[in-house]
């Protein structure tokens, strides 16, 4: 919405939305055939895709909130594991949508369960 604002010239292209793409595997093999390198694969499904306006990691672990995100994903930052202080994590529980409880733990955040 904001480019739309400042710059109603530019063309928006989101092959999410105008393409035959299902899945980000898709996707993968799009580009692969066409020879146009990424750095998402099959085994890391996720992108960093850096722009004049921000840097953004999106795809495959990067999409479930209860996962850490792996170490090399940190491109333009350090990991906030690496920070003064120690590590605490908190994890809210809803019911039909609405928050109801919030728990916070002092410790080193929990690991993943997804593969």
């Amino acid at each position: 919405m904001t480019y739309a604002a400042l710059a109603p010239e530019l063309q928006v292209i989101a092959p999410w939305r105008e393409w035959t793409f299902q899945g980000r595997e898709d996707l993968i093999a799009y580009v692969k055939a066409k020879g146009i390198p990424v750095q998402a694969t099959l085994e890391k499904p996720y992108s960093t895709d850096r722009n004049l306006w921000h840097c953004s990691h999106e795809g495959g672990i990067l999409e479930d909130p209860s996962c850490e995100a792996p170490e090399h994903i940190f491109v333009m930052t350090k990991n906030p594991l690496d920070a003064p202080g120690k590590p605490w994590s908190c994890r809210s529980a809803s019911r039909k949508g609405r928050r109801f409880r919030w728990t916070t733990c002092r410790s080193v955040p929990w690991s993943c369960s997804r593969p």
